[in-house]
């Protein structure tokens, strides 16, 4: 027992230091095994395709206060065709049971195919990837379906025309109301209004648990009548083709705050009165803001209008805002969530 004590006490200095560089060693090696892919590995990227609008500094008390925990990195997906061909465009048209020759007609955005029948109408934009089917809402009489039931039939709509997202995407209720019609308008309204004639019911894409959104939102909506009836029927095509590229890492919070206060701007203005919610940023031009206060920041993944080759996460800033003439807002900003050296100038 002396020759123990004789020798830790000879040589506890080595026995320690010996201790510290065998903990430093496996937390080393512990860290290399779980971190991801070496950040040198990685692809640069085009940036999402948004655009913003200069402005006055916003106020970031609230934000900065409130501000989310988010993951140090997310993956990066890459997509490809967002558009509808014109033999797709045929095919969603047999299924809806046309079998004529479409219409077409050029408008700003590229083709348009149109198709007619005296109880039923089919649009299809191929360039914006997006259609819109009505029937003669005239032939609806009686109780709207339930909630539940409209759901499944959604469902069972998307199954028949082949209009399913691919397997990397899902897609989830937004939104689910009952309205009656004006014979122009729908207008929301409660369930126990007698006058209710239609469900609406509205889905959303996802992605890894986030959703895809952008200025342009791409959804799925329908409004069903007695006997699940569609009266309208709203779908904006999301990717055929989703492959996981790499996880990329996204900016912190100190490089989101210091880019807010040296580049102040928006992505969009919205009319928070109006029914629609229109943009009130037009053209070019920003109206004149009394005020402007960022308060609530989420990720999404950003759907570009038109084609796209990869899905990045984008940080969606929003708050309110004043216009010098009173009218109050929601603001919303579109800022990458990747770090500025992954993304090609």
């Amino acid at each position: 027992m002396n020759k123990i004590k004789i020798f830790f006490r000879k040589y506890w200095l080595f026995i320690l230091l010996a201790t510290l560089v065998t903990i430093l060693a496996l937390f080393y090696f512990i860290q290399k095994e779980i971190s991801p892919q070496k950040e040198t590995n990685l692809l640069s990227l085009t940036k999402p395709e948004i655009k913003n609008f200069s402005t006055i500094t916003p106020n970031l008390n609230e934000l900065e206060k409130n501000f989310s925990s988010f993951s140090k990195t997310l993956e990066v997906y890459q997509v490809d065709k967002t558009l509808i061909t014109d033999q797709q465009a045929v095919k969603i048209a047999q299924n809806f049971n046309f079998k004529e020759n479409p219409s077409v007609t050029n408008y700003i955005q590229g083709p348009l195919y149109s198709w007619a029948s005296s109880q039923a109408n089919l649009t299809i934009y191929l360039e914006e990837g997006r259609l819109q089917y009505t029937e003669n809402q005239s032939l609806a009489e009686g109780e709207p379906p339930a909630f539940k039931e409209a759901e499944d039939k959604l469902q069972e709509i998307l199954k028949e025309k082949e209009l399913l997202p691919p397997e990397k995407i899902n897609t989830e209720i937004s939104q689910e109301n009952f309205y009656f019609s004006n014979g122009t308008d729908f207008i929301k309204t409660n369930p126990d209004n007698p006058q209710k004639s239609f469900t609406f019911i509205e889905f959303i894409y996802k992605i890894n648990n986030f959703r895809i959104d952008g200025l342009e939102t791409p959804l799925i909506s329908v409004y069903f009548a007695n006997n699940l009836q569609i009266v309208r029927f709203d779908f904006s095509k999301i990717f055929e083709k989703v492959d996981s590229l790499n996880f990329y890492p996204l900016k912190t919070k100190d490089e989101i705050i210091k880019n807010l206060k040296e580049n102040p701007r928006i992505s969009f203005l919205k009319d928070i009165k109006s029914f629609y919610q229109e943009n009130l940023i037009s053209g070019e031009k920003v109206p004149d803001l009394q005020s402007l206060s960022f308060n609530k920041i989420e990720i999404i993944y950003y759907k570009n209008i038109g084609k796209q080759t990869s899905l990045q996460p984008v940080f969606l800033i929003t708050g309110t805002a004043v216009l010098k003439d009173g009218t109050q807002a929601e603001a919303g900003l579109y800022l990458p969530a990747i770090k500025d050296r992954y993304l090609l100038k």
